[in-house]
């Protein structure tokens, strides 16, 4: 299991239980593909080895962050993009809404 995660949910499900039936459904899995965690469209949650640098806070607003490219349907909805646009564009309208981000998120 990845360190923080549990914790880091469950900090989220109590500020935000509306995430519950979500979280249910997402699976965890660790990678060295990626920096510190992306999400794919059939809701695997990736963590990489920059996640263990994160702050308890930090962590919880990965996982938000993450968890709303799924429900804004993101990998529909931007289908057609050029996907590194995309992704940006994603993560501006994202990060508006989400409180102790880690510095540098795109």
């Amino acid at each position: 299991m990845v360190v923080g995660y549990n914790e880091a949910l469950t900090r989220l499900l109590c500020r935000a239980p509306y995430y519950g039936a979500l979280s249910s459904l997402v699976r965890v899995r660790e990678s060295q593909s990626i920096q510190v965690a992306a999400i794919t469209s059939a809701g695997t949650l990736l963590v990489g080895p920059g996640w263990a640098g994160l702050t308890p806070l930090e962590m919880e607003a990965v996982i938000e962050h993450e968890y709303q490219h799924l429900l804004r349907d993101h990998y529909t909805r931007l289908t057609g993009w050029e996907p590194q646009i995309a992704n940006i564009a994603g993560d501006i309208v994202i990060n508006e809404t989400i409180i102790g981000l880690p510095n540098g998120c795109a």
